[in-house]
């Protein structure tokens, strides 16, 4: 069998032993019988934790990212065994986490959240889009996530571009693919971030790069300059993961193709997009599915 992010996180008998020692019991029906993107919902906006001097949305984050690690460790070592009173270890870690962030940082230290996914303001989206390649067959395809102001999926993409060794095409396609969705789809409020800082200046500035990139610059700027606001930002690549991800999805055809859309998540972001969601995208995923 394959288990699934949801089985690790919350369906197998060790993950829900742990919950059920850490929700109020009225809301176990509606905890464990929800589905993945309805789950990641309800613990962000509800307070369902028994234990209140902590609020839910870190005990949720910190019981999801270290049932993850727990798992991870238990399929790549096999002598490891998780630690004693699982439920009590997750309330240290909140209670610890909550410690450090009230200490003043270390001198030249760099604020964690930086390389972290966060969600756009209030009335905008966010793009995150990717280029991919494929070793030294030059084959590249792209792709992206476009999510709202409280994280929430609004749509994937990704499409196989064929064969290219010109540098920043796949990158300039998947920001295109994904502002001709965002305005297909009719927001006005649009942040694009890509995780290559050179097509992030190409597109920022005057120069339309080399004439193979020229094409596709001169379509991203006369789309940008329609009725509506758009912002270019580089962001990092610990931050970008799930658009990575949407963009090496589109090696699964072998030919040049249509667009792919997804209107839900694909298995294959479920996890990093919950990483984003808790601020945990640092996170070294070991693997995401593991097989038994």
């Amino acid at each position: 069998m394959v288990e699934d992010s949801l089985h690790v996180l919350r369906d197998c008998p060790k993950a829900q032993s742990v919950w059920l020692m850490l929700l109020k019991p009225q809301f176990r029906g509606q905890f464990f019988l929800s589905n993945f993107q309805n789950w990641i919902n309800m613990n962000l906006f509800q307070e369902m934790g028994r234990h209140q001097q902590w609020k839910w949305t870190s005990i949720w984050a910190t019981a999801c990212a270290s049932l993850w690690f727990w798992r991870n460790a238990e399929v790549h070592n096999v002598a490891y065994s998780r630690p004693p009173n699982t439920w009590w270890q997750i309330l240290l870690k909140v209670q610890n986490y909550k410690a450090a962030r009230n200490k003043p940082p270390l001198p030249g230290q760099v604020p964690r959240n930086q390389n972290m996914w966060y969600p756009p303001a209030q009335g905008w989206i966010r793009i995150n889009s990717d280029g991919a390649c494929r070793g030294d067959s030059h084959e590249i395809g792209c792709g992206g996530v476009l999510r709202g102001s409280n994280g929430q999926w609004i749509r994937g993409y990704s499409k196989y571009l064929g064969v290219s060794s010109s540098p920043l095409i796949d990158e300039l396609w998947g920001v295109l693919e994904g502002m001709q969705l965002a305005w297909d789809l009719g927001f006005k409020k649009v942040e694009a971030h890509l995780d290559c800082l050179e097509a992030c200046k190409l597109l920022s500035g005057d120069n339309y790069g080399s004439y193979k990139s020229h094409s596709l610059v001169s379509r991203i700027n006369w789309l940008k300059n329609k009725d509506w606001n758009v912002v270019f930002q580089h962001t990092y690549r610990e931050s970008n993961m799930a658009a990575d991800a949407m963009a090496r999805l589109s090696f699964n055809w072998d030919h040049p193709s249509n667009l792919m859309l997804y209107c839900f998540p694909p298995t294959e972001v479920e996890s990093l997009l919950l990483m984003d969601l808790l601020g945990s995208s640092e996170l070294v995923i070991q693997s995401h599915q593991v097989s038994l």
